[in-house]
């Protein structure tokens, strides 16, 4: 029973970091750092549970009969207070992750056509969260 109760928390262990670590792998745009995905609900749970430690999350869902579902291939910009672009990138899933740092960004999301764009302020040590939400007839 020893070994069944050590095999038993390894699993656990080994599960609980599959989650955490399950997030796709880091990309690069200029000086920024960024993350996206989300597809699928053991890499959902992944972004969700790593949001805080970026200091932007930007999440695109769907509204699907009042509710909202998650969507992917949306295209996101992210300018900086200058309207220099420091990101430019086709979401892979809801959930985009920037490493960026402190300022103030404009954030424009565009699904089928249509372009949605809210402004963030990014701040050492918290996690600015901005989620567009589109007509699921937008797909």
């Amino acid at each position: 029973w020893k070994r069944l109760l050590a095999a038993a928390s390894l699993g656990a262990a080994s599960s609980a970091f599959a989650v955490v670590g399950s997030l796709p792998a880091m990309q690069q745009s200029g000086d920024v750092r960024y993350v996206s995905g989300g597809v699928g609900q053991d890499e959902s749970q992944a972004f969700i549970s790593r949001r805080a430690d970026y200091p932007l999350s930007i999440e695109i869902y769907a509204n699907s009969n009042g509710h909202e579902v998650y969507t992917a291939d949306a295209d996101v910009t992210v300018r900086d207070d200058r309207g220099d672009t420091v990101l430019q990138t086709r979401a892979e899933g809801p959930f985009v992750l920037v490493d960026a740092p402190p300022g103030r960004y404009s954030i424009e999301v565009t699904r089928s056509g249509r372009t949605e764009t809210k402004h963030a302020q990014v701040r050492t040590g918290r996690t600015a969260r901005e989620i567009f939400v589109f007509d699921a007839g937008s797909s």
